[in-house]
């Protein structure tokens, strides 16, 4: 609805309603004005977290700053208190909020502090403001409005009552409660990069920098990358910014860079097909006896069970040497080569978080017996529901 301009007049009786109109009508001004400069206007300038609350199973912002999407500017932190959310256990998949009452003009918009059922915009507190006129700084009580900032989940209930910022997304919290985070690894590994690098960190330099000029640019490294990484030299989707969904936009793109990253690095390594014999042993055969001597080796395993479990249990059930001495091994169960599980993936290889990263451990007697062998052989004893095999060497 257009806020229209108060008219004011020598005489006048004067009510609160015109000094609440002629800020609805400025306000509008500054909002609408700032609409027409282009790019989505409104978002965080600053956002930071207390992780030490998170094992606690709660949320804390402890300082922000930035513009709503109705154009309210905003500061926490700085002479507030923490907003602190306490997110309910086995919270599975939902946004956290950053939420503020709409200001419609048709209800109330202020609240004392002692009425938390009210939803209102401002939260009334009284101030000691001095008279900056006055030659003394004069004192005079003022009853200001500070804005009732709340953090609320998808599954509040009167959400569509509040402009909102999404702080963060809760993709899981333990049954206990408590809660963990993530961190997006490092995608500038390879040389063809280069100018990539030193435009992002350029882009760190900047204390505001608007989200579409960060898609922007990791957008045309994605496009780069399809030229060494697609068959068809070209990329293989389309993605989309989204200022109002910023997870849903620049997740996709992640995807796709660590994607057409893993493909590029695979070059790097080597991978050695396993072939399945009679009862339940894969060979790997070994070409190139050189490998031995230049390379490491390294066992990928995935399974319909969690990747910790895989890295916990399967050493122990599972049997590796060469492929003469395999049914040896078994029979007579006795120790084959050494399984040692990997804390995360080589970077050489492409990153799976469903499976676990296993490297082989050989000494000189192994790769005595390897040199005279025709490769390398598996076998699984125990239950692991659809369990997928991959052997790869990585030169060194």
């Amino acid at each position: 609805m257009q806020q229209l301009k108060v008219i004011w007049q020598e005489g006048m009786l004067l009510r609160p309603q015109h000094f609440q109109q002629n800020d609805r009508y400025h306000a509008q001004q500054l909002q609408t004005r700032t609409r027409r400069l282009g790019e989505p206007a409104w978002g965080f300038f600053e956002l930071a977290l207390d992780r030490q609350f998170l094992a606690m199973g709660k949320l804390v912002v402890s300082q922000a700053s930035g513009i709503l999407p109705d154009g309210t500017l905003f500061e926490l932190g700085a002479d507030s208190e923490p907003l602190a959310l306490d997110v309910p256990a086995n919270t599975c998949d939902s946004a956290v909020w950053l939420a503020l009452p709409l200001a419609s003009g048709q209800h109330v918009e202020s609240r004392p502090a002692d009425q938390d059922e009210i939803i209102a915009r401002y939260l009334s507190v009284d101030r000691e403001i001095p008279d900056s006129h006055a030659g003394f700084g004069e004192l005079g009580a003022v009853t200001c409005g500070r804005p009732d900032f709340r953090l609320l989940l998808d599954d509040h209930p009167r959400l569509d009552a509040y402009v909102r910022l999404q702080v963060c997304q809760i993709l899981e919290a333990a049954p206990d409660g408590s809660l963990g985070t993530a961190e997006i690894g490092d995608f500038l590994l390879l040389q063809l990069v280069n100018r990539h690098e030193a435009v992002l960190r350029h882009c760190l330099d900047y204390e505001q920098l608007h989200p579409r000029s960060l898609f922007r640019e990791l957008l045309a490294l994605h496009g780069e990358l399809a030229t060494f990484a697609a068959a068809d030299k070209r990329p293989a989707q389309a993605l989309h910014y989204r200022h109002s969904d910023q997870g849903g936009s620049f997740e996709p793109l992640f995807q796709a860079l660590r994607q057409a990253l893993s493909m590029v690095l695979e070059q790097h390594a080597l991978p050695l097909p396993l072939q399945q014999r009679q009862y339940g042993i894969q060979v790997a055969p070994l070409q190139d006896h050189g490998l031995l001597a230049t390379a490491s080796f390294v066992l990928i395993a995935g399974a319909d069970c969690s990747s910790e479990e895989l890295r916990q249990r399967l050493p122990a059930h599972l049997k590796v040497g060469p492929v003469e001495r395999i049914r040896q091994l078994v029979n007579l169960h006795l120790p084959g080569l050494t399984l040692k599980a990997l804390p995360v993936a080589p970077r050489q290889l492409p990153f799976h978080a469903d499976k676990a990263y296993f490297a082989l451990e050989l000494t000189p007697a192994d790769l005595a017996l390897l040199e005279q062998s025709g490769g390398f052989a598996f076998h699984v004893s125990g239950t692991f529901p659809s369990l997928d095999l991959a052997f790869w060497a990585i030169r060194s």
